[in-house]
C-alpha cells in the first residue's frame, strides 16, 4: 500500500503524519488551512501500520488504567496503549510525542488520526494560551461567535450565514481565543448529515469535493474542506458573543445580556469545553504532573474568557423553527456591529 506524509502546523504545534495515500488526502482536506510543505521540527509524529494481529503489539500482564466507550487504556511508564476494541491499537509515547497506530480498516484510521491530532494539539495550545470555544464563528465588522449545544443547529446556522460570501469564515465548530481575548480562525472541514444540504446551498461546489466520514459511534457524515468555500478566512478585532437557546417562539427573539450572564455560558462552552472534539484518552494523562497542567489550563481558560468578554457585546437568541429567520437576525446584528 502506497504511503505518504502530511505536514501541518497548528499555531506552533507541528505534526508529521505517515499514512496511506488515501488517508493523507482526506486529512489534507480536513486541515487544509494548517497544511505545510515542510516542517523545521516536529512536535507530534504519527505512524500507521495495517495488521490483522493488533495484540502482538500489546504487552501481556498489563492492568487497564481506564475504560471508555472509545477504548481500553493501559499505561506502562511513558507509554500509553489504547485498545479500540479490536479495531485499532495505538501506542503513544508521551515523552517524545510519538504515536504508532496499528489498524485493520483504513476508514477507522481516518477518524483516529484526526482526533489524535486535535487532542494533542489542543493540549499544547491550551498550555500555551490558545483556547477553543465550542461555537461557530463568522466575521464582518466584528466577529460573531454563536454558542449552541450539540444538535442545537450550530452547523446549519453557520452554513446559512456563509452563503453570504461577504462574511469572513472563522470556524464552524471551534474558534480560538488567545490569552489577550483575541479571536483567531480555526477552519476545519465542515460536516453535515446530508450532502444535499451543501450542494443545494452552494451551487459552485462539486459533488466530488465532498467525502464521507465514517464514525465509530455516530452516523456517517459528509465532509467538505473549508478551502472549497468562496468566503475568505478572516477575523476582526472585536466580537459579538451570542448564545442560542431553542424555543417554540414563532419568530426569534434577540436580547442583550450582561457580561456576567455570558460568563456562565463561556464556562460551559470554553472553560469546561463541553462538545470540543477530542479523544480524552490522549488529552488526559494519569500523572500528578498532568493534573497540575490541567489546573493551569483551567485558570488560563478563565482568564481568556474574561479578556474576551471585555471586548465583546453579549446577546441571547431564542431561536424559532425557521433557520432563515434566525440567520436574518444574526446577520442584522453583525451588520450593525
Amino acid at each position: 500500500m502506497q504511503k505518504d506524509n502530511l505536514y501541518i502546523d497548528i499555531y506552533g504545534f507541528s505534526v508529521n503524519v505517515e499514512a496511506p495515500l488515501d488517508i493523507i488526502t482526506l486529512l489534507k482536506n480536513d486541515f487544509h488551512y494548517f497544511v505545510k510543505d515542510i516542517l523545521v521540527d516536529t512536535k507530534l509524529k504519527i505512524k500507521s501500520i495495517q495488521t490483522e494481529d493488533l495484540y502482538a503489539h500489546l504487552p501481556s500482564q498489563l492492568v487497564a488504567s481506564g475504560q471508555t466507550q472509545n477504548a481500553i487504556t493501559y499505561d506502562l511508564g511513558d507509554i500509553r496503549y489504547n485498545d479500540f476494541y479490536g479495531e485499532a491499537l495505538s501506542v503513544f509515547n508521551y515523552k517524545n510525542e510519538h504515536a504508532t497506530i496499528y489498524y485493520k480498516e483504513s476508514s477507522f484510521l481516518h477518524e483516529l488520526i484526526y482526533l489524535l491530532i486535535l487532542s494533542r494539539s489542543g493540549k499544547w495550545m491550551d498550555l500555551n494560551g490558545w483556547h477553543k470555544i465550542h461555537a461557530c464563528g463568522v466575521s464582518l465588522n466584528k466577529n460573531l461567535i454563536l454558542m449552541m449545544p450539540s444538535k442545537g443547529g450550530k452547523t446549519t446556522s453557520f452554513l446559512n450565514l456563509i452563503e453570504d460570501e461577504k462574511l469572513g469564515l472563522i470556524s464552524d465548530d471551534t474558534p480560538v481565543v488567545d490569552c489577550k481575548g483575541n479571536i483567531h480562525p480555526f477552519p476545519l472541514r465542515v460536516g453535515v448529515e446530508n450532502k444535499d444540504a451543501l450542494l443545494n446551498s452552494f451551487k459552485y461546489i462539486n459533488e466530488e469535493d465532498i467525502y464521507a466520514f465514517k464514525r465509530k459511534y455516530f452516523s456517517e457524515k459528509s465532509l467538505l474542506g473549508t478551502n472549497k468555500f468562496k468566503n475568505q478566512i478572516s477575523v476582526s478585532q472585536d466580537s459579538i458573543l451570542v448564545v442560542g437557546i431553542r424555543s417554540t417562539f414563532e419568530t426569534p427573539r434577540l436580547e442583550k445580556i450582561s457580561k456576567i450572564s455570558m460568563l456562565r455560558h463561556l464556562l460551559t462552552h470554553m472553560v469546561v469545553g463541553i462538545g470540543l472534539p477530542m479523544i480524552v484518552e490522549y488529552f488526559l494523562e494519569s500523572t500528578f504532573r498532568d493534573h497540575l497542567k490541567n489546573m493551569k489550563i483551567l485558570i488560563s481558560r478563565i482568564n481568556a474568557s474574561v479578556k474576551l468578554l471585555r471586548r465583546s457585546d453579549c446577546y441571547q437568541l431564542y431561536t424559532s423553527a425557521s433557520i432563515e429567520q434566525n440567520v436574518t437576525v444574526l446577520k442584522e446584528l453583525l451588520s450593525e456591529g
